[in-house]
Parts: structure tokens; sequence; C-alpha cells
């Protein structure tokens, strides 16, 4: 009988035992998320997260000594594993969904032709909720980008959070390409230097270029009339209408008695007239040799009395050839315009007696 309570009171110390461990020792781990809700791609602290041990009675004792993983929510919906001891639970954390990404390129507008520039580009990730974070640089990567932006190759690609994306970087494309010259052109040939170059873009902005910006022919041949002429910039032809006039004799001249102009005392070179003024010198004295070439003689050149009756007005030449459109006049009279007196040689007329 006595060691039958012996065993008795063993079974309930024992029993006493397992019950005090049953509700004091724990054997799983709960948690909850207990922050704001944040949004996907963010960082979660161990700190917004709520743990308890729990025994096997049920005895729950929370515990803040905790870890989490991962702490950056990829996903819309990121099960977080909270570890603490030996135990862990995984629980999952809604975050606002990430909608796409708005990318933007350099301040003002942008125009074909602009070099791209890497630093310029940006990025910010849109949420569902509307909210909008500004990416890092190294929240992506660019990996295709053009050196130059043109009309056929204006777009980014790039490696980001939400996978592989390509932005369309807004442009102004070149609508003309004009080629012009501030002189009039007659036909022959000119150097490329001898023009200005010049784009029209899609918002009507222009820009002058250089010559060295183009690819054309170094020597460019005009005809009489219009001239298409082919320009290449960036890769694309353009074309350019010129028009060259057709050489009067007076051009020709010009042209010809050049040498004879740079050393002349005085001239006048139009597209009608051509005329030289040479300054001669000889033993006896100097004089003046005018040469002249014009386009219609029949009608640029007149001759004429400058009313020779005594008395009467008097005509100049210069008057004379404005009445007429006389590109040259010869004074056919006895005339002097020094004294006022009418001769012929030493000969003087007065009173219509010599």
């Amino acid at each position: 009988m006595r060691h039958k309570k012996l065993i008795i009171g063993t079974g309930i110390c024992l029993l006493g035992i397992a019950l005090s461990a049953a509700w004091f020792i724990p054997c799983k781990l709960e948690a909850t998320y207990a922050g704001k809700t944040p949004y996907q791609y963010d960082a979660v602290s161990a700190k917004s997260f709520h743990a308890n041990t729990v025994s096997l009675l049920g005895r729950k004792n929370p515990v803040t000594d905790i870890s989490i993983s991962p702490k950056k929510l990829s996903k819309s919906i990121q099960r977080i594993t909270v570890t603490y001891g030996d135990m862990s639970v995984s629980v999952p954390v809604k975050a606002i969904k990430a909608d796409h990404i708005a990318w933007s390129y350099a301040d003002g507008p942008i125009y074909e032709g602009d070099s791209f520039h890497s630093e310029d580009i940006s990025a910010k990730l849109i949420y569902a909720d509307n909210t909008q974070k500004e990416l890092a640089v190294s929240d992506f990567e660019l990996t295709k980008t053009p050196e130059i932006l043109t009309a056929d190759d204006h777009t980014v690609t790039a490696k980001t959070i939400l996978g592989e994306e390509q932005y369309e970087i807004p442009l102004n494309t070149i609508s003309k390409l004009s080629m012009e010259s501030k002189e009039l052109l007659y036909e022959g040939d000119y150097p490329k230097s001898d023009f200005s170059y010049e784009v029209t873009y899609s918002g009507n902005e222009k820009k002058e270029l250089s010559v060295d910006d183009v690819e054309i022919s170094d020597t460019i041949s005009l005809a009489a009339g219009n001239n298409d002429i082919s320009v290449t910039y960036l890769g694309k032809e353009y074309t350019s209408t010129i028009t060259a006039k057709q050489k009067t004799a007076a051009v020709v001249a010009a042209e010809t008695y050049k040498a004879e102009l740079d050393n002349s005392v005085s001239n006048v070179t139009t597209d009608s007239i051509f005329v030289s003024v040479q300054q001669k010198y000889t033993e006896s004295g100097e004089y003046f040799l005018t040469h002249i070439i014009v386009n219609d003689p029949s009608n640029q050149v007149k001759g004429g009395l400058s009313n020779d009756s005594w008395g009467s007005y008097r005509e100049y030449p210069t008057t004379y050839a404005g009445r007429t459109g006389a590109a040259v006049t010869t004074n056919g009279s006895y005339f002097s315009y020094d004294s006022g007196n009418l001769y012929a040689l030493d000969v003087l007329l007065k009173m219509e007696k010599f």
C-alpha cells in the first residue's frame, strides 16, 4: 500500500512538471504585420511586426528580438519570414502595387540631331493609388541608347524592377532642310561654303547648320534656272532648290576682266553693265581709258546733241541718261560745262557768230 501511494505521488509530481513545461516552454511562433500599408519595392522593418511565442497549452509571450527576411517587398503580396531563435513563421504582407514607370528626358525641347546624355534621363514609379516615387539610378540599367537622337532612332531600352522597358524620347523632328545663298547666283560652279544651311523642325523652330554638319559635294554646279541639290544630314537626304540666272554679257565681262577691275581707279559692275576706268600714263601726259560692256547696245547706249541753239536750255548727260534709260550716254554737243560757252575745238561762237 505504501508503495502504491509513492507511485501515485510521483506520477502527480511528474504530471505537474509536464503541465508546467507545457505552459511555459514555447513550441511555436506567431507573428502579424502591424505597420502602415507599404508600397511594392519598399523595405519593411522588423519593428513593424508583432510576434509571440506560444506554448503547448496556449500561453503567449511577446518577443521583440526578431529578424525578418526578405526586407524588401518585390511583390504586391510578399511573404515575410519572421524568425525568433530556432522558430520561424511566414507572414503575408500586402503592398500597394507598382503600376508603371513614367520616364522623362532633359528639360525643355529636344531636337533631332541632339546628342543623347544618359545623365539626363530619369524615372518615376507610379503606384495603383497614383503615388509617385523617384527611382534611383541603381533601380534601372540602360541597355540600349542612341548616340544621336534622330527620327529613326530616339528610343531608350532599360532593364528595370518591372522588367524591360522602352522609352521613346519626345523629339522635334526635322521637316525641311534649306540651302540658300545670300548673293544673286548665276550659272556656274560654286564652293559649298558659299551657301548657308538651315533646318526647320516640326514645331517650326529653325536652326542654322555649319557646312561641316552636312554632306554635300565640294563644288556645286548650277545651270540657268532651278537646280535641285541633294544635301545629307544625320544620314537622311534632303532636296533643296537653288535658282540661278543666266550670265549676261556684263556678268561674263566682270569674270573675264577681273584683274582689270582690281587695278582700276573706278568701276561699276552689275548684271547689265560693266565699267572699268584705267589711268594711263604717257611721256606727254596722262589720260583715262574707260572700258564699257553692256548687254544691249541698242537700248543702253545713247547719243545726242544738247540743244545747240545759243541761249536755250542745255541738258546734262546724266539727266539725259536718266530720261532715256541709257546706261552709256555720249555728249555730242560743243557746249563746255566748265566755261558755259559753246565751242568747237578753239573756235568760240557768240551771238550766233564765230
